[in-house]
């Protein structure tokens, strides 16, 4: 997945469209004018990469100093090479 696609899918489904729905929703209700700040939406939509992208950068960066057959290589099922 790109960043970019990563980017777009967090932003998407962080929130920010339900939340613009909602305030537009509830300040029709209270006739009040429809308001939602400029910095809202990208906060919204970096606030998710970036909580998601602190927790998995750990197991992404010692994904990558693994070896491809390091990697699919289970310690159980190797045991018996032990021996």
């Amino acid at each position: 997945m790109t960043p970019t696609r990563a980017a777009v899918d967090a932003a998407r489904g962080s929130g920010v469209p339900s939340g613009a729905a909602v305030t537009a929703g509830y300040s029709t209700y209270k006739r009040w004018p429809w308001v939602v700040p400029g910095r809202a939406p990208a906060g919204g939509s970096a606030a998710p990469l970036v909580i998601g992208g602190i927790p998995g950068l750990h197991p992404a960066v010692r994904a990558a100093r693994l070896s491809p057959a390091g990697a699919v290589q289970s310690p159980r099922a190797c045991r018996h090479l032990e021996k």
